[in-house]
């Protein structure tokens, strides 16, 4: 999926009602995960790494541009690694598996780039009962 990774964020709730501040993200997503996935959805438990490559931040000097670069300096800030995670599950709901309870185990890692993206491997792993 395209572009810089973004955290999950809880529901909030107003004297309006609830609403969830990444909804138009996650739709968004789902369209991206449904034009790059065709086949059927999965009911049976999955494995899903989930990889984040984060932009490296202006005014970075070159010297540690390159250690960002070759992974020796990876990104300790904000926001964590599952809360990326926990968005971009969400958004294999309907397309690629059912529900994201199905997913039994997977690694989850943030990493600078300079083509920001999270990329997602499903293993499926068992059918289902």
């Amino acid at each position: 999926i395209p572009g810089k990774p973004i955290p999950w964020m809880a529901a909030r709730v107003t004297r309006r009602g609830t609403f969830s501040p990444r909804a138009s993200d996650l739709k968004r997503f789902k369209n991206i995960v449904s034009s790059q996935y065709n086949g059927p959805v999965i009911e049976s438990a999955v494995i899903c790494h989930v990889t984040s490559y984060r932009p490296i931040p202006k005014g970075t000097s070159k010297a540690n541009r390159l250690l960002m670069l070759s992974g020796d300096k990876p990104p300790i800030t904000r926001p964590d690694r599952t809360n990326i995670a926990k968005l971009y599950e969400d958004a294999l709901i309907g397309i690629v598996i059912v529900d994201d309870s199905q997913i039994v185990g997977g690694e989850v890692a943030k990493w600078y780039c300079e083509n920001p993206r999270v990329e997602l491997i499903i293993y499926k792993i068992g059918e289902a009962e």
